[in-house]
């Protein structure tokens, strides 16, 4: 009776060590490499429709939301974020956990929507200017982080930021070991 008892104690530990070997592959598997944050949304509730063969680039603030969604994303040092953009935006990104309201709106580079922000104080990135002939409204800027941190994601267009307050953030965490 004593030895099935053992017996049955080792078997159990043995499926609980399974088990934790198992979650714990599955949480390295899963280790955030890479997000997608999506800058502006073209709606699909206008009255008339959006209809961008028609109108391929609207007005501006024609048919967009102006928002970043989701707006905290979090992932792993040395992974990426693809940044997917739909109309006239500017991925421009801060370290150091710099908040929204210390940006320096003050002095914008000339440009449509009051003009591109150009505070570069800890400014680690900043995307294509919207402003230019070359630049397509809708494209994908994708960033690869290689530090730790909390990274303030903006967008450099002075309207989008001060009127829509839109922002969020990219949450890097230190790489896990390999075992």
């Amino acid at each position: 009776m004593r030895r099935s008892i053992q017996s049955l104690i080792v078997g159990v530990w043995a499926i609980v060590g399974v088990a934790v070997m198992t979650s714990s592959a599955m949480a390295a598997e899963s280790r955030r490499e890479s997000a997608t944050v999506s800058f502006g949304q073209w709606r699909t509730d206008l009255d008339p429709p959006l209809d961008r063969v028609e109108t391929p680039s609207p007005g501006m603030g024609v048919g967009n939301n102006n928002e970043v969604i989701p707006d905290v994303v979090t992932i792993f040092e040395g992974g990426a974020v693809n940044f997917i953009i739909a109309g006239f935006h500017q991925p421009a990104i801060y370290n150091d956990h710099k908040k929204p309201d210390e940006v320096d709106v003050s002095s914008p580079l000339p440009g449509n929507g009051g003009g591109i922000i150009n505070d570069s104080v800890r400014r680690v990135f900043r995307g294509l200017d919207p402003n230019l002939a070359t630049t397509p409204r809708d494209r994908v800027e994708v960033v690869h982080f290689a530090e730790p941190g909390l990274y303030l994601v903006i967008c450099g267009v002075v309207s989008h930021l001060v009127n829509n307050q839109m922002y969020g953030y990219v949450r890097v965490l230190p790489q896990l070991p390999k075992k």
